[in-house]
């Protein structure tokens, strides 16, 4: 039987929130977002002093998500109990 291989996305997105294009950052500033990694909010937090608008609203946009998913998470857990 074959083995299965898990890929984390997560390393490589770090380490495109210090590129130096600012299309880079943001497109690596959404995709934290969306993975939802709340170990991901600090890098995002940096980003917010980029000095790029598009990086920095993108990293607020991220935030946010994560947040949402977090909140929605508690909800649905204190639902459970």
């Amino acid at each position: 039987m074959g083995q299965i291989y898990f890929f984390s996305p997560f390393p490589k997105l770090i380490e495109f929130c210090d590129h130096g294009d600012p299309r880079v950052r943001t497109g690596a500033a959404l995709a934290l977002g969306k993975v939802g990694d709340e170990s991901a909010i600090p890098i995002l937090a940096v980003l917010l002093d980029d000095p790029n608008g598009s990086v920095i609203q993108a990293a607020g946009d991220a935030i946010n998500q994560i947040n949402e998913r977090l909140e929605r998470e508690k909800i649905e857990g204190e639902k459970d109990q």
